[in-house]
């Protein structure tokens, strides 16, 4: 039986909905922002694996880290952006996750001195990223390009498709991968400390831009190894899926997916090894009741 483009997928949606299920739709995700790269964007903004903002070849991103308490409040605006692209954050919220352990009025007077200080110290065009009023404050994602969501917008694209990937888009998916190898904003823990506030409900907000990267680098991962199984070249295909499954082991069908290309590609004994960890009885079996539930 022909097996849907990223069907895995719905393994992950079943185990969002916590096991069997309850028959209950999952929300759909945030719609991202589309990524696009070309001379007129603004300023690049990579965030897997480090932050780094590029106006040019300059990184204002050190400038940023040097005044923790501001970079503190940017980056928790820009994970906001990354999970509800193009949304306002009302600011008594954003206020409270800043500052947890303060007074409402106490918090949002410190916020309030926090959006004077970025325009007053920050440069001009980091800035601008930050739009507030008296009810809202965000992150402006739009004329800059972001490693994140370009990641994101093309996960999406694969599961839109209707077939395995075209040449161009899976060119244009290994670059993404290529590009963001690692975590989203991983220095936010010391960024934390240096700012002194940590376990605040931003970490929540950081966890949740976290899972929807992890969610498409492993959508991307999977659909590059399906175009090189198409193409009846599984040795191509395995470490994309050795990655998809050392990062998301729990995902069934991405194990069973692995078990495959690893036969296909003549290792034999690396595949019973995986099988064997998964207590599968037959591999392919295995997949397509996880992919087709």
């Amino acid at each position: 039986m022909e097996r849907a483009p990223l069907s895995w997928t719905e393994d992950w949606e079943r185990l969002e909905r916590g096991g069997q299920g309850t028959g209950e739709v999952p929300a759909a995700p945030p719609a991202a922002v589309p990524f696009r790269v070309g001379g007129g964007a603004g300023l690049r903004i990579r965030t897997l694996g480090g932050l780094a903002i590029y106006r040019g070849e300059e990184d204002l991103a050190p400038s940023l880290m040097r005044r923790p308490s501001l970079a503190f409040l940017v980056v928790h605006l820009l994970a906001h952006a990354v999970v509800d692209p193009g949304a306002n954050q009302y600011r008594p919220s954003i206020a409270e996750e800043q500052a947890p352990r303060l007074g409402s009025s106490e918090a949002r007077a410190r916020l309030r001195g926090k959006l004077r200080d970025i325009s007053a110290f920050l440069d001009p065009d980091l800035a601008g990223l930050i739009r507030s009023d008296p009810e809202h404050v965000s992150f402006d994602l739009s004329g800059c390009s972001v490693d994140v969501m370009r990641l994101i917008a093309l996960a999406r694209d694969v599961r839109n498709g209707t077939s395995v990937l075209s040449r161009d888009l899976l060119d244009e998916a290994k670059a993404a991968l290529d590009d963001a190898p690692g975590e989203f904003l991983p220095e936010w823990g010391a960024l934390e400390k240096a700012a002194s506030a940590t376990g605040g409900a931003a970490e929540v907000v950081i966890e949740k831009a976290r899972e929807r990267a992890e969610r498409a680098r492993v959508d991307l991962l999977v659909a590059v190894a399906d175009a090189y199984l198409a193409m009846r070249n599984p040795g191509a295909a395995v470490p994309y899926l050795e990655e998809a499954n050392s990062r998301r082991p729990e995902l069934e069908a991405v194990a069973a997916l692995f078990i495959e290309a690893l036969r296909a590609s003549g290792q034999p004994g690396r595949a019973d090894q995986v099988q064997a960890a998964y207590g599968f009885g037959d591999a392919t079996q295995a997949r397509e009741s996880q992919a087709y539930r």
